[in-house]
């Protein structure tokens, strides 16, 4: 995986874990990648 692809899913899972926060839930985002 390049640093882009990290970056990118790491962006997804921040992402993820703001909208937890805004609906009131535990801010936790994950994002499953297959290789």
């Amino acid at each position: 995986m390049t640093p882009a692809n990290k970056q990118r899913h790491m962006t997804s899972a921040l992402a993820e874990a703001h909208a937890a926060a805004a609906r009131g839930e535990v801010p936790v985002g994950a994002v499953l990648v297959d290789p």
